[in-house]
């Protein structure tokens, strides 16, 4: 087997096969529990945070922005919840909804 020092990996979004460095990969596995850590570093914040989420977006799932809302601070944290929509359909449609939340935030 030839060393080419990446992985390709698809993406299931635009079915393109992406390249990710096998350096890219060690850093993520050596800081995954500190430094890269998103649980950890959304509890520490301590600044004004505005999660915005379609409920149908196929390449990030609603249960994965509903736990970034449960763990932030809710006294500084505001969840926009955008039904019947996937990160396609938002760059559109939603967009406008999404730009008045976060300026009223």
């Amino acid at each position: 087997m030839e060393k080419k020092g990446f992985i390709e990996v698809l993406n299931s979004r635009t079915n393109r096969m992406m390249k990710l460095s096998l350096a890219l990969l060690e850093d993520i596995e050596k800081n995954k529990d500190d430094r890269l850590n998103i649980e950890k570093a959304i509890k520490g914040l301590n600044r004004l945070l505005f999660i915005a989420h379609g409920d149908q977006d196929i390449s990030v799932p609603f249960r994965e922005a509903k736990d970034l809302y449960g763990w932030a601070n809710k006294d500084i944290t505001s969840f926009l919840e955008i039904p019947a929509t996937g990160i396609l359909s938002m760059q559109s449609i939603h967009l406008p909804e999404v730009i008045l939340n976060s300026i009223c935030y």
